[in-house]
């Protein structure tokens, strides 16, 4: 079997002030815009390696996922990276992504896929044995028209054993999800959001959304 063939990614850092610069990909077709890195532009480096580690994961499973014919309905991750104090020790990444499918069905073979992702994504094997994925799959069951879309809880908050369904509209009205979606948004507490626009496909209809 013939080895691929290496690939090479290449940026420029351009120093601004202090101890900020700015970064460009030189990779052709990207046209990505200009990247401000340091402490007052925002973004400093370990923010930009939690955040490549779970870009790559995304693209991975969202690839993983269109070939085994799976439709993701929803996406959203936080990662979180831990710089040891003890310089002998190396960086740990949490991965904590939540990601909505269609059916129970689907579950399981999604955590399967997220595993794979990891293997699969470039980020993520340069950490190594270092990277602790956290899976939260959620399932979105609805149809069109004024029927009530819900969402299925995860078992383990049930006294039953089986998923509890709640509307998606109460879901999105607990506090614990809005500060979920605000902070995805860039927001503390609602303080710095002004708008937040929220859109869900319809299993039966992937071209429309409620």
């Amino acid at each position: 079997m013939a080895e691929s063939e290496d690939r090479v990614f290449t940026t420029e850092l351009i120093w601004d002030t202090g101890t900020d610069g700015t970064a460009i990909p030189r990779e052709l077709p990207l046209r990505a815009t200009p990247l401000q890195v340091g402490p007052e532009g925002g973004w400093l480096p370990v923010h930009l390696m939690a955040a490549a580690a779970a870009g790559s994961f995304m693209s991975s499973l969202l690839r993983l996922a269109a070939e085994a014919g799976l439709c993701v309905l929803g996406f959203v991750s936080n990662s979180r990276l831990r710089i040891p104090g003890d310089p002998s020790e190396r960086p740990t990444l949490a991965l904590e992504p939540c990601i909505v499918v269609a059916s129970e069905q689907e579950v399981e073979r999604m955590r399967e896929l997220c595993e794979q992702a990891v293997q699969d994504s470039d980020m993520c094997r340069m950490l190594e044995d270092r990277v602790d994925l956290e899976p939260d799959i959620q399932v979105l069951a609805g149809r069109r028209g004024r029927q009530t879309v819900t969402i299925a809880l995860p078992a383990a908050s049930s006294q039953t054993g089986s998923a509890p369904e709640i509307s998606l509209r109460d879901y999105y009205r607990r506090p614990a999800v809005r500060d979920r979606i605000v902070e995805y948004c860039g927001g503390h507490g609602g303080r710095d959001v002004t708008c937040v626009f929220l859109g869900g496909i319809i299993p039966d209809d992937p071209s429309a959304t409620a």
